[in-house]
Parts: structure tokens; C-alpha cells; sequence
């Protein structure tokens, strides 16, 4: 039996897209659509049951299954390490494993070393670039928060400069803006 397995991390993650890539790969080995066992869940998050997936797990253990359809390897598993685990543990029962946005189709224990490396390489390109993703939005983050800040105080700064040519004192400005006095000296000497 053909098994494909789709998995939506969060809302509008796209199980259609995912299913569509899948159906269009079938049609062009010329595999039956309808002939395969869909397995499915949505809205996965790290503390969610995988029903779907334990369902093809179930299958698989009881080999009622020859060939997994996955849109992507990252799809089956929550770490590389879990990825690595199910793909070895399929692969020693001699499963064809076809992720078909990676061009990756793995046969079995007739799977060279070469081929096998390549999906394990593929599945750490995606979580290095996972990764590399949260570290930019990250640092976007970061950057937004000091620009705030270096907004605000440049117009506490400029706020300091008109209240000071209005003929306001240092004790004066501190009050009214409601800083310490030691920071409007700053910004006075600060030219």
C-alpha cells in the first residue's frame, strides 16, 4: 500500500499545497491517487498527539505499508534526531520513502549510503535554515526595539534643547520632563 502523510504546523500552512504536490507526483509515476492511504494532522504544535502520523506508524509496523509520500522529510518528525530515527527505522524495513518537494526517493535497505546521507543532509538544510529564519526575525526584532528607543530619546534630547533656549534651567527641565537632572546635563554638554 502507498501511505502519504501531510502535517500542518499552524493554521494556513498549506495541507492543500502539500496535497496537491503529492497527488501531482503520484500522477506522474503513474500511481493510482485513489489507491493511497491518506494520513493527516492539523494544527500540530510541540505538545500535540499526532494521530495521523501514529495511525501510518501502526500501518507501517504492521507492514501494511511499501511506499510513504511525504511532501517534505521535516514533515514526519519534531527534531532531525526523531527524523533520523523514523527514516532509519523505515528504511531497515525496507520502505520506499518519497519526499517530493526534496526530489528525494528513498528505496529500502537497497538505498546506498550515498543517497541516504543526501536525505539526512537535506533534512539539517532545512533545519538550518529554520533556524536561520528565527535568528533574522529575531535580530529584526532587536533592531526595531533600539531604534524605539534611540527615537525616543533623541526627541527627550530635543525636548531638553528647546525647554533650555526657552531659558529654562537644568533643575526646571529635569521637572517638567520628568527626568533626573544628571541626564539633562548630559545632554546639554553633548553637542
Amino acid at each position: 500500500m502507498i501511505a502519504a502523510y501531510i502535517r500542518e504546523s499552524v493554521e494556513g500552512d498549506g495541507l492543500n499545497l502539500q496535497r496537491e504536490s503529492i497527488k501531482s507526483w503520484l500522477l506522474a509515476q503513474g500511481l493510482d491517487v485513489e489507491g493511497v492511504t491518506w494520513y493527516e494532522d492539523t494544527l500540530i504544535d510541540s505538545k500535540s498527539t499526532r494521530s495521523g502520523l501514529e495511525a501510518l506508524s501502526r500501518a507501517v509496523l504492521a507492514s501494511q505499508v511499501t511506499t510513504v509520500v511525504i511532501w517534505r522529510l521535516d514533515r514526519i518528525a519534531r527534531s532531525v534526531r526523531d527524523e533520523i530515527s523514523m527514516l532509519t527505522d523505515w528504511c531497515q524495513r525496507g520502505l520506499r520513502i518519497v519526499s517530493v518537494a526534496q526530489g528525494i526517493d528513498i528505496l529500502g535497505q537497497e538505498t546506498s549510503n550515498a543517497r541516504l546521507l543526501a536525505a539526512l543532509q537535506a533534512i539539517d538544510n532545512v533545519a538550518r535554515e529554520e533556524r536561520r529564519i528565527e535568528r533574522i526575525a529575531e535580530a529584526k526584532k532587536k533592531a526595531a526595539a533600539q531604534q524605539r528607543r534611540r527615537a525616543f530619546f533623541s526627541k527627550q534630547k530635543q525636548a531638553v534643547w528647546d525647554l533650555h533656549h526657552a531659558g529654562l534651567g537644568i533643575q526646571e527641565i529635569a521637572e517638567k520632563l520628568g527626568i533626573p537632572a544628571d541626564k539633562v546635563s548630559n545632554y546639554l554638554i553633548i553637542v
